[in-house]
């Protein structure tokens, strides 16, 4: 237990030094609805723009329930810039399955530095505007993500400590 608490606090503090991936939407304002995340507009140079539509509800990504803009962001912030996610999305009363390649968060905030002057929304302050919390939430689904896939692929992945029972 002690080992691993160490690896998850040396793990958190190199994900909290990593780029941060972004998908490069625009959310609606105040979306009171339950059902999922709607999306005013897609930003140009990110896949967002190709895939998804003015209108459309994002429900899951990555198999995630998503019903708030904060779970969403935090399911993005989970994943590194270039990967691939699957979103279940809800469009024109349609269930509608895409994917696309998420993108970098600096370069989101290098195109709204530019559509504002040259100076922040008040709504964004770059990648430091990222909580602990959200970080921490952030890091906890990484984890579950990448635990789930190794033993997806070899479920005899654990570490072999080269002890037997009585040794131990």
């Amino acid at each position: 237990p002690e080992q691993q608490k160490r690896l998850e606090t040396i793990g958190l503090a190199r994900f909290e030094q990593m780029p941060r991936a972004a998908m490069g939407v625009q959310f609606a304002p105040f979306d009171s609805r339950s059902n999922g995340v709607e999306i005013t507009a897609p930003i140009d140079r990110f896949d967002a723009k190709r895939v998804l539509e003015p209108g459309d509800i994002i429900q899951k990504i990555g198999g995630l329930f998503i019903t708030r803009q904060d779970q969403l962001r935090i399911a993005i912030i989970s994943h590194e810039p270039g990967d691939e996610v699957e979103l279940q999305l809800l469009r024109a009363g349609e269930q509608l399955t895409v994917t696309l390649f998420l993108g970098h968060r600096a370069a989101l905030e290098e195109q709204n530095r530019a559509l504002r002057g040259g100076q922040n929304n008040r709504n964004w302050s770059g990648t430091d505007s990222i909580d602990a919390a959200t970080l921490q939430a952030a890091w906890k689904i990484r984890n579950e993500r990448v635990l789930a896939a190794n033993l997806a692929s070899d479920p005899s992945s654990h570490i072999d400590s080269g002890l037997s029972r009585a040794q131990w």
